[in-house]
């Protein structure tokens, strides 16, 4: 899972998630421009991309290129596609 998020307490409880479900997290710098980003998404290949809803409608496009199965998003609240897709799986 790779997550560019602000550090918070949010970041923290979704790295630790990422852990418990087995997985890797791979944080990105929030202030990484959209070519960053692209070279990170390519070459570490994740499921699943994590952003801040003032950057999922443009990182949107660049993850599905990127071939990143599932784009969320969470906002400083927790609110967001994520907490929807969390709530849905259990």
């Amino acid at each position: 899972m790779t997550v560019q998020f602000k550090k918070s307490v949010l970041a923290i409880a979704l790295y630790r998630g990422t852990l418990l479900c087995g997985a890797i997290h791979l944080p990105l710098n929030p202030v990484y421009t959209p070519a960053e980003v692209s070279y990170f998404l390519i070459d570490a290949t994740p499921r699943v991309f994590v952003c801040g809803p003032s950057k999922q409608n443009g990182l949107a496009a660049i993850a599905n290129a990127a071939d990143v199965k599932t784009v969320l998003m969470m906002n400083a609240t927790g609110a967001g596609t994520l907490a929807d897709a969390a709530k849905t799986a259990t």
